[in-house]
């Protein structure tokens, strides 16, 4: 009985190496996509009636961060982030067709914080909450469109309400995110987006 009671210790001290303690730290890359868009409207003024395609494609988004635990399931995080967003618009009337490519590269510098708690032996659920701000660099390209660059400052809030860890190991942790609930202001213009079909999936090292 003895020996049997010293092997659940020895087990159950074994599944508690692999969680985080206050004090440890940990560097990570992600990253993040999320579902196309497409729409096409039809509209007609005093020059004649068009037909207008947008497409959306899927952005992507790499990240490098860093983070602390101030208690053992609470984390303070910071990262810095790349993403590259492209869309085109397409316009067709009776006498001519004309398209216009709109790219836009983020850069942005991220503070967030973390709560862990555990599901079962390697599996944490991990929501979060994200402040951003950078920067985004808009290039215009098409047909009789001049090229227009610019760079306007961006604000956002971001919620992860489906956020998850695995840890094979203790040293690593395999990253993994559904869905968002973006605040966003652009050219002081706030924006409400939720991106249910946004994923994220990254590696996080620990030390």
């Amino acid at each position: 009985m003895k020996k049997i009671f010293i092997a659940i210790l020895s087990v159950l001290s074994g599944l508690m190496a692999y969680g985080q303690e206050k004090g440890d730290m940990y560097v990570s890359g992600t990253f993040k996509t999320g579902a196309g868009k497409g729409e096409k409207v039809s509209f007609s003024d005093v020059t004649g009636t068009y037909e207008r395609t947008v497409r959306e494609a899927p952005a992507m988004v790499f990240s490098a961060e860093f983070g602390y635990f101030i208690t053992h399931n609470c984390a303070l995080r910071s990262a810095v982030s790349y993403g590259l967003k492209r869309k085109s618009t397409t316009t067709i009337s009776r006498d001519e067709t004309s398209a216009v490519n709109a790219y836009a590269h983020f850069f942005s510098f991220s503070p967030a914080v973390s709560y862990y708690a555990r599901i079962c032996d390697k599996f944490y659920y991990r929501p979060g909450a994200v402040l951003s701000f950078g920067a985004v660099k808009e290039i215009l390209e098409g047909d009789d469109v001049p090229e227009l660059a610019e760079m306007p400052f961006v604000f956002g809030i971001s919620f992860e309400p489906a956020a998850f860890e695995v840890r094979p190991i203790k040293q690593m942790g395999i990253i993994l995110k559904v869905g968002a609930c973006d605040i966003q202001v652009l050219k002081s213009q706030p924006s409400l987006e939720l991106r249910l079909l946004a994923g994220a999936i990254g590696l996080q090292f620990y030390f």
